[in-house]
């Protein structure tokens, strides 16, 4: 076997190097942590040197590099122990003296030996019972700087090689010759450190692969004060981004004695992470919870670095304000979500997005808010999305100041304030579509606004929406005066009074029950139309309130002729046909009768009774002024008037304009 002065060939070096990769590739045996290493000049640990000096004069001599180790484990047949050191220039580049790879200038002038004979501060529990192999190569992937050495030593497997826990134990020796020094390789004069990376230690039949870690130094030095770890670098992170409780691998150089590792975007608490140490170039840190995208740092006995990029932090879910809204809300996160959103959505990832300002969009409907960055995506807490038109109608659609009031809608729900036009908050009971509220002082002619207040966290939040209906505030019309007091058909009629509405907001103008045509002035004075088939009798006029009649009759005059009856059952098409105001049906009794005119929509719902009742024989007008039973304006579209006496049913079609 090999002896200290025996240089062990490349192929032996080669062949038992790959042997004992191979039983490591081959075991599936946990890998434990042994307690510690240390490298040193002339002996080990505490008796040996961290840094040596020479003259650079003299090819004769040898320099002797001691492995040592210590582990808690006791163990029978160390079959083997591998080392890996690399040599720094403390320059840029690596001189030619310490180039000791075969074909290099100083090939052969560094061997491996496991026998430590003459050696007594530390176990020899080889005994002289090992051969040892090394590989040296210059420049491991291009650094100019650096080499890396590997030794590999296997012991007799005849021997019985009794490992004793927690004494400093011999690994190997490097002994580094003087020759061609003087006139041969330029470089020895140069500062140079040299580091033991780790240890692996093996035994037969159990393969244990060992990362160890320094007692006393890891570091020697060569015509240079004793060597150290620089901070810890981190080069990379893999991923760049996760959740809070996922894995992060830190990549980069001197990770080996990692004492903590921060993630420097904590807001609540300190960010500490716990971790697990895979190698000097490699830990594995678990992201805390309350941390948001910044950079990570590392620590060491030999300082801090962090990492020039920052962790990025997948979506968590949010606190929102407000909780609830009509389309239109914007929403603002009052609890850290996460940086570089790429994406938000109501309903989840297949719901409506919500555009830059984080608006709720028209259409969209009540869901989760779902967030997405690069990292990963989210869904918080459920925005209920409120009518934007909150009030569609009301009962009567007006009244005086201190009248009870329906109000209908579609969600009345969490509702906490109705105000009238005017801003006044009125009093009132909340049902689920109904709401029963008092007209208030100062309130006048206008929509309506809701104002809804949802359960929230950490506090209730609010949101209001304004109806497109608007709703009369004031008493029903009165008539004072007509001018003049009789005409013919088609004459105009000067009407004074007050509480007068344009046909728009609900106004009707009846002569003897005829509707006429009008041109609104005021609220005091209109001018109308004497309408076909008026007939003598009082002028009403009609407002959401009510209606109002004039003190005196309008008398119509001209021709004189009397309307013959009806002989037979009519029941006329509307008119006008469309109509965006409203609209005139005509029937004749040729016998009194009891009828039905009822209208109905476009799929057969019950929109508005018109005429339920007995009538006389005779020619009736019925006007439809475009709102329901319960004093909502229907929406534009098509409409029938079914017309139902003595068993027989007439249908009608009207189309509504807005």
């Amino acid at each position: 076997m090999a002896r200290p002065n025996d240089l062990p060939s490349r192929g032996f070096a080669f062949v038992l190097t790959c042997a004992i990769l191979e039983l490591l590739a081959a075991s599936s045996a946990p890998l434990l942590h042994a307690q510690t290493m240390n490298l040193s000049w002339t002996d080990c640990g505490a008796s040996g040197f961290q840094s040596i000096s020479s003259a650079c004069n003299t090819n004769v001599g040898t320099n002797v590099m001691v492995v040592t180790f210590t582990d808690p484990t006791l163990y029978n047949h160390l079959s083997a122990i591998e080392g890996f050191l690399t040599v720094t220039a403390v320059g840029d580049t690596l001189p030619d003296w310490w180039k000791l790879g075969a074909g290099e200038c100083r090939a052969n002038r560094l061997i491996s030996s496991a026998d430590f004979t003459s050696y007594s501060w530390c176990t020899d529990f080889w005994a002289g019972s090992a051969a040892t192999g090394m590989s040296y190569i210059s420049h491991p992937g291009g650094d100019l700087s650096k080499a890396s050495l590997q030794v590999a030593v296997a012991a007799d497997t005849a021997s019985t090689d009794l490992l004793t826990p927690g004494l400093e134990q011999y690994a190997f020796r490097l002994l580094l010759s003087n020759g061609k020094t003087v006139a041969g390789c330029n470089g020895c004069a140069v500062p140079v450190c040299v580091r033991l990376d780790s240890l692996h230690l093996y035994q037969q039949g159990v393969i244990v692969r060992r990362i160890l870690t320094p007692d006393i130094s890891r570091y020697i030095g060569w015509q240079v004060p004793p060597c150290a770890d620089p901070p810890p670098v981190i080069t990379n992170l893999s991923p760049l981004g996760g959740a809070w409780g996922s894995t992060v691998d830190i990549f980069g150089q001197g990770l080996l004695g990692t004492t903590s590792v921060t993630f420097l975007g904590a807001f609540l608490g300190t960010g500490s992470a716990t971790f697990s140490i895979i190698s000097d170039a490699q830990i594995r840190a678990t992201v805390p919870s309350a941390v948001t995208r910044r950079a990570i740092r590392v620590t060491t006995p030999f300082g801090s670095g962090d990492s020039p990029m920052e962790f990025g932090i997948a979506p968590v879910p949010a606190v929102i304000s407000p909780i609830c809204g009509p389309p239109g809300t914007r929403i603002t996160m009052i609890y850290p979500v996460s940086d570089d959103i790429t994406d938000i959505r109501i309903g989840g990832p297949g719901g409506m997005p919500l555009d830059p300002n984080w608006v709720i969009p028209v259409g969209a409907t009540t869901g989760g808010i779902w967030v997405q960055n690069p990292w990963g995506s989210a869904t918080g807490p459920t925005f209920t999305v409120k009518p934007l038109d909150p009030v569609t109608g009301s009962n009567p659609a007006g009244a005086e100041v201190g009248t009870s009031v329906q109000l209908f809608g579609p969600d009345f729900a969490n509702v906490s304030a109705v105000k009238f036009s005017s801003g006044v908050s009125a009093a009132f009971t909340p049902g689920a579509t109904t709401i029963t509220a008092t007209v208030p002082a100062g309130a006048v002619t206008g929509p309506i606004t809701i104002q809804w207040t949802c359960p929230n966290t950490p506090g209730p939040s609010t949101a209001s929406a304004t109806s497109a209906y608007s709703f009369y505030v004031g008493a029903a019309p009165a008539v004072t005066g007509i001018a003049p007091t009789s005409g013919p058909v088609g004459a105009p009629v000067d009407i004074t009074g007050t509480g007068f509405v344009d046909a728009a907001s609900g106004g009707v103008v009846r002569f003897n029950g005829v509707s006429a045509s009008y041109v609104f002035h005021s609220a005091t004075s209109l001018t109308a139309t004497v309408p076909a088939d008026a007939t003598t009798g009082t002028i009403s006029v009609t407002n959401p309130t009510g209606t109002g009649s004039s003190p005196t009759p309008f008398v119509v005059s001209g021709v004189v002729s009397v309307e013959p009856m009806p002989v037979s059952l009519f029941f006329d098409p509307p008119r006008p046909n469309p109509t965006s105001d409203q609209v005139e049906w005509s029937f004749g009794l040729p016998q009194g009768a009891r009828v039905n005119l009822t209208m109905f929509d476009l799929h057969g719902a019950r929109v508005r009774s018109l005429a339920n009742g007995w009538r006389d024989a005779g020619f009736h007008h019925v006007s439809w002024n475009g709102l329901t039973d319960r004093g909502e304006r229907v929406r534009p579209g098509i409409y029938y008037g079914r017309f139902e006496v003595n068993a027989q049913t007439m249908l009608r079609k009207v189309v509504l304009l807005r």
